[in-house]
């Protein structure tokens, strides 16, 4: 069976702009392994023959995705509007808005409960 292209299945904005990155311009291939052990899920991004230093792979992402993107992809993901995710975490609509908008970023606090809400840290 030939596989037609809008069967496969596509990626959130943020992880495109990682791979693109790690890529730097060229087409290739970006290989991951996950591992997960009791509750924590760590990532390496393995290189043609030698996983990329996880320091390297960190500053890529934090370089690919700025907070608003990947609040905004969080919630795409989830299917969730911003009100819901307002009161999922306690803020006013209004700042959910201007995170995802990238008028301001969270603080301390609040990073704390996105992470507990979506079981995965932002990007600092």
């Amino acid at each position: 069976m030939v596989e037609r292209e809008r069967d496969r299945p596509t990626v959130d904005p943020g992880t495109e702009r990682l791979v693109r990155d790690l890529l730097r311009g060229s087409d290739g291939e970006v290989r991951v392994r996950f591992r997960v052990s009791g509750s924590d899920v760590s990532m390496e991004l393995l290189g043609e023959d030698r996983p990329i230093p996880p320091i390297a792979a960190r500053s890529i992402i934090e370089q690919a995705i700025p907070f608003a993107a990947w609040m905004g992809d969080q919630l795409r993901a989830r299917h969730l509007s911003q009100e819901a995710t307002a009161r999922i975490l306690g803020v006013s609509l209004k700042t959910v808005n201007r995170w995802v908008n990238g008028r301001t970023e969270p603080r301390m606090r609040e990073l704390r409960r996105i992470q507990e809400a979506f079981g995965t840290a932002p990007p600092l």
